[in-house]
C-alpha cells in the first residue's frame, strides 16, 4: 500500500507556528501548531506555562512533526534489512501501522 500522507520533506517553520511540506509545486502547509490556550491558560486542564515555555513546547512539537515523514522511511528501512522477533521490533511494527494504518505493514 502506498502512504497517503503528504510527501516530505516536511520543515518547521517557528515564525508561522506551521509545518510545510515542499514539492515540485510549491510550498503548502501540512498543519498549523497555534493553539495557546491549553499551554498558556489558567482554567480546568491547562498548564498556565509562560509564553516562552510555550514557544519552545510548540516548537519541539512542529520539529518531530516535521521529521515524520523521514522516521516513518527510516523505520521501515530499517525493519525491512533487520527484522527480528524482539521488543524492539516489534514496536517498530506497531509504530509503522500506528502512523500508515495499514494492516499489511506488520
Amino acid at each position: 500500500m502506498t502512504d497517503r500522507h503528504t510527501p516530505g520533506p516536511w520543515s518547521a517553520d517557528d515564525l508561522s507556528d506551521k509545518v510545510w511540506a515542499t514539492d515540485e509545486k510549491g510550498t503548502f502547509p501540512v498543519c498549523d501548531m497555534r493553539g495557546w490556550g491549553h499551554w498558556t491558560g489558567k482554567g480546568h486542564g491547562a498548564l498556565g506555562l509562560s509564553v516562552k515555555d510555550a514557544a519552545l513546547i510548540q516548537s519541539a512539537n512542529a520539529r518531530l512533526i516535521a521529521a515524520a515523514p523521514e522516521l516513518l522511511a527510516a523505520l521501515k528501512g530499517v525493519v525491512a534489512v533487520a527484522n527480528r522477533r524482539t521488543v524492539e521490533f516489534d514496536a517498530a511494527h506497531a509504530a509503522i501501522v500506528k502512523a500508515t494504518q495499514d494492516p499489511g505493514a506488520k
